[in-house]
């Protein structure tokens, strides 16, 4: 008797146990859900990713531009040939996506992760708008210079044309530049994932929205 009243006592721990293990399991689900809805990791990758990606266009439209089978040996422009500077402009933003997309790997450990997104920071609002900011400019004025359509010369309307592109790609560069600098400046005072405080692994997925 003694013995079915330990049994029934264990078996009412067991009981009070179980529904505690359960909402635990189910309180890890949750939280290991709302991890992956980071609106701040998601739009991080994929800013960088853009920025991967016009890089990756402009550098190869410059180089395709550039190829002497196409161009017929001729630039556009006399002396120095300052259309080069798409190319390294795009290697530039090429970099930067990188960066980006390596910051937000959850792999690599908080010193580089800070040293990543900060890096990543400084490049977006200093160094690449102003290269963009050049080439943009650069370009401008020599597509000001020739006619874009109407141009006798084959191999200069074929160097115009790739000008104009390069220059709409790096108008669209520049403007994922001042969108990653403004979404990370919000995101960085209302998120409390681990994107953006990678030390807070305790609040990964959190968003604050008051």
């Amino acid at each position: 008797m003694g013995g079915n009243n330990r049994r029934d006592s264990s078996d009412g721990i067991l009981d009070r146990a179980g529904p505690r293990k359960n909402s635990a399991t189910a309180s890890d689900k949750q939280f290991a859900a709302s991890s992956y809805k980071c609106l701040f990791h998601t739009r991080w990758r994929l800013l960088a990713y853009l920025q991967l990606i016009v890089g990756l266009v402009t550098m190869a439209v410059n180089m395709y531009s550039h190829y002497p089978l196409f161009t017929c040996g001729l630039f556009l422009t006399d002396g120095v040939d300052w259309l080069w500077y798409g190319t390294w402009i795009g290697l530039l933003n090429v970099l930067c996506g990188l960066m980006g997309s390596l910051a937000n790997k959850r792999g690599i450990d908080d010193g580089w992760h800070s040293w990543l997104r900060r890096s990543y920071f400084m490049v977006n609002c200093s160094l690449l708008p102003f290269a963009n900011g050049i080439g943009i400019t650069a370009y401008g004025i020599t597509l000001s210079l020739y006619p874009l359509l109407c141009n006798s010369s084959l191999p200069q309307r074929f160097t115009v044309i790739t000008a104009f592109i390069t220059l709409c790609l790096l108008v669209l560069a520049l403007l994922l530049n001042v969108l990653a600098v403004v979404y990370q400046v919000i995101a960085t005072r209302r998120c409390k994932c681990w994107i953006c405080h990678p030390k807070n692994h305790s609040a990964a997925g959190y968003i604050r929205t008051t």
